[in-house]
């Protein structure tokens, strides 16, 4: 028997059919774009982010460049004790086959200066040497009534600050320079032997008298004395000479390389 669909029912079946066909099309067209659209927005989101950090890191350069060149400008005027011209042709070709004839040369202006008389001279190889900080930690003592008494901790921090320039410089990195010991026995009177002493005391340049050891503290060599050891009538004191044995150390490193920060 044959059934024949109403003018409604064929109505009914083509909304559902447009329905489904939408669906279908929303599904296997539009939803994906849709998903598409979220994931670039997220990642929009995301890239504006990182732009943004990086802008602020671009607008910080200036500012960046201002402290590289003022911790730089205050590095120089700090090394510049360290570019030593008694290592001359060592800071020119890094090579070390001139330094003990150039620090020789170095120390004669002062030995001509005070007429002292060298005696002998050892100048050890160049080596790399730390240069320590010279600091002092306190013997800080702490007992248990005072522990009992910081009830707000505030001695705990007191404690902590008297201690505190001495820990943080025990444990920062100290820096390498090239270094020479020379060895030295000279001869002079004890104004001579003075003024060669200050001479290299007030030299420009980075140097450490290590060791100073004066023979003769009286300074009577030269002199005629008596069964007693002292200076015999008319002897003048002043003329008395005395051994000293010097340990110097020359220190040395290159001027620092001002940095390239471009426009």
């Amino acid at each position: 028997m044959k059934m024949e669909m109403s003018y409604r029912d064929k109505m009914v079946l083509l909304v559902v059919g447009v329905i489904v066909i939408l669906v279908g099309g929303f599904f296997a067209l539009i939803k994906p774009k849709y998903d598409d659209m979220k994931a670039n927005k997220a990642a929009y989101v995301k890239t504006q982010e990182t732009w943004t950090g990086i802008k602020r890191e671009i607008d910080a350069i200036p500012t960046y460049k201002n402290k590289i060149t003022e911790i730089y400008n205050e590095s120089k005027d700090t090394a510049k004790i360290f570019i030593n011209t008694a290592f001359t042709s060592a800071n020119a070709d890094y090579a070390h086959d001139h330094t003990a004839y150039e620090l020789d040369q170095y120390i004669q202006p002062a030995v001509d200066a005070s007429n002292v008389e060298i005696t002998s001279m050892k100048l050890d190889d160049v080596s790399a040497q730390k240069i320590e900080y010279y600091y002092h930690i306190p013997n800080v003592l702490t007992y248990s009534l005072l522990e009992a008494a910081d009830v707000n901790g505030n001695y705990a921090k007191e404690v902590a600050e008297v201690l505190k320039s001495g820990i943080v410089l025990e444990t920062r990195e100290t820096a390498e320079l090239q270094t020479v010991d020379v060895e030295m026995t000279v001869n002079g009177t004890k104004e001579s032997l003075m003024k060669f002493l200050e001479g290299i005391d007030s030299d420009k340049n980075a140097i450490l008298v290590n060791e100073v050891a004066v023979e003769n503290y009286q300074f009577t060599d030269g002199l005629e004395l008596d069964e007693y050891g002292d200076p015999m009538p008319g002897e003048n004191l002043e003329e008395g000479t005395s051994i000293m044995l010097l340990n110097i150390r020359f220190f040395s490193a290159k001027e620092v390389d001002q940095p390239n920060l471009g426009k």
